[in-house]
């Protein structure tokens, strides 16, 4: 499963609970899907937001201009641990890619029953993108940003363990998302088992991004998150491309330095032993000892 996704890895279609994204044409270019889990909300996608894109855009997300569009919290293809893995299964089959999910993480026993299910079947086993409750977009409620979903450093370490007692860590891809775009908390995540990183917040300052959190109204003052022409014009793909490029290359190198540091060829080998935290009273303790 490593080897199939690791083909893959450079392109994936993120499908939402809504699916207004996922049609003929955006499914094609994808090379690996993942299903989204959205805790208990469903965002609307209000006219305003899409008035000015292109008609082409508007076919492919299959939704009509001037209409709001209000994505569920839920996935209406499946209600239980099975029916998930059925529809992952699915999706793969039909579309030839591997397919995962990714969710933040509250509900242990959720992940519990998911690690047991997949062990007894052999089925769903590709990867999982644990989505710390620290990320999250300027468009996301502040009650949920702030309060809903555990972070992931608190997160991770559990899920990552209960695949691990079901003989699944080899089986399974996993991924870690929330704030790690700065090579030490990076680290930290491949220690706890990561194979691979999930990053936006430094990727979309990097494209100009000024956290107005205005992502959801259509009117995103650098560009980033509209499609106003008057405003779009900020966003100049010639330039930012450069940019977040640049950003990328530079976490690539202080993680290989850091790994370096510690005596690997590879940070993905770093352990969690050779990691000291601090505990609060002016003293350190070993990342080991904490999770």
């Amino acid at each position: 499963m490593r080897r199939r996704l690791g083909e893959f890895v450079h392109s994936v279609v993120v499908i939402g609970c809504g699916r207004s994204q996922v049609g003929e044409r955006s499914g094609g270019p994808g090379r690996a899907g993942a299903g989204k889990f959205v805790p208990q909300f469903g965002g609307p996608f209000r006219p305003d937001r899409y008035r000015w894109q292109h008609p082409v855009d508007d076919h492919a997300r299959g939704v009509e201009i001037g209409v709001t569009v209000r994505s569920p919290a839920r996935h209406r293809a499946f209600d239980d641990i099975a029916g998930l893995v059925e529809f992952i299964e699915r999706i793969a089959d039909a579309s030839g890619k591997p397919v995962g999910i990714k969710s933040a993480v509250g509900d242990r026993a959720f992940w519990s029953e998911l690690a047991e299910h997949m062990a007894a079947t052999g089925r769903g086993q590709v990867a999982i993108l644990d989505d710390g409750g620290e990320g999250g977009t300027g468009a996301a409620p502040l009650v949920f940003s702030d309060h809903v979903a555990l972070p992931v450093r608190q997160a991770f370490p559990p899920v990552h363990r209960t695949f691990a007692e079901h003989g699944l860590e080899d089986a399974v891809v996993f991924g870690a998302a929330g704030k790690l775009g700065l090579p030490p908390d990076a680290a930290l995540a491949l220690a706890l088992g990561a194979d691979m990183l999930g990053v936006a917040r430094e990727a979309m300052l990097a494209i100009g991004c000024i956290q107005a959190q205005e992502c959801h109204t259509g009117h995103c003052p650098t560009g980033v998150a509209t499609q106003k022409p008057r405003l779009v014009r900020g966003l100049d793909p010639t330039d930012k491309s450069v940019r977040v490029a640049s950003y990328i290359k530079a976490l690539q190198h202080d993680l290989r330095s850091l790994g370096h540091a510690m005596g690997h060829d590879h940070p993905s080998k770093i352990r969690l032993d050779q990691i000291s935290i601090g505990n609060g009273a002016g003293g350190t303790v070993p990342a080991s000892e904490v999770f």
